[in-house]
């Protein structure tokens, strides 16, 4: 696998390294989303500093970001931060942030970890 999931106790830490398949990005988000904490999960982050592509369709990102949309909406109001310097894989996040949001989710692009973790902060209980 070219992920790690870390939980965080308040959400979970996804870390990719090397080429992102679609297929690894669908495994991780079914992980997270079985996760037996996702009930009381506030935020997820989803760290690409270490990918160097991300491969998939266009059809299958938005699929998986109007799943995440409708996902979301059954758990308490979750932020999902995700990271990454990498212009094609940028390119593909900006697209699930646009698609994705909802009242109950909230995502952003950031370039590094400590700008993605006091964005979280902010609204942490």
């Amino acid at each position: 696998m070219s992920y790690e999931l870390i939980d965080e106790d308040k959400g979970l830490l996804f870390r990719f390294s090397g080429d992102v398949t679609f297929d690894e990005l669908t495994l991780a988000n079914q992980e997270g989303w079985e996760h037996p904490d996702w009930d009381k999960h506030q935020y997820q982050i989803w760290d690409y500093m270490n990918a160097s592509t991300l491969t998939g369709s266009e059809l299958q990102f938005k699929m998986m970001s109007s799943m995440d949309k409708v996902h979301s909406q059954q758990t308490q109001p979750m932020k999902f931060a995700l990271i990454s310097d990498n212009q094609q894989i940028i390119t593909v996040l900006e697209s699930y942030t646009t698609v994705s949001q909802n009242e109950k989710m909230e995502s952003r692009l950031f370039s590094d970890e400590e700008t993605a973790r006091e964005w979280i902060s902010q609204s942490l209980k």
